[in-house]
């Protein structure tokens, strides 16, 4: 399985937990809702997933539905620059990226 379908699969089983998480943090901030639909919100019985109706806040960019995640959650992605992958390549070879 590969990197984007595991993490897909990751954000589908935990979508519920972060729904509820979103669902206080509106509560506690007054920020206001409307009623969107989520897919994969939840699992039947049937082992299929579900698609409910929820109010989230929505976004004014995609006019889709915003679920917010727990800091905890979060961290840098790793991403490389120009710069730094010559910087990375020097520790090893000195002679790399037009330096002597």
């Amino acid at each position: 399985m590969g990197v984007d379908r595991i993490s897909d699969s990751f954000c589908n089983i935990v979508k519920g937990a972060f729904i509820d998480y979103t669902q206080e943090v509106v509560e506690r901030h007054a920020i206001p809702t409307e009623s969107v639909v989520v897919k994969h919100a939840s699992w039947t019985t049937n082992v299929r997933w579900n698609d409910l109706r929820i109010d989230l806040p929505r976004s004014p960019v995609t006019k889709g539905g915003v679920l917010l995640v727990p800091e905890r959650f979060l961290k840098d992605t790793p991403r490389v620059t120009a710069d730094g992958f010559c910087l990375g390549l020097r520790a090893t070879r000195p002679t790399c990226c037009g330096t002597t």
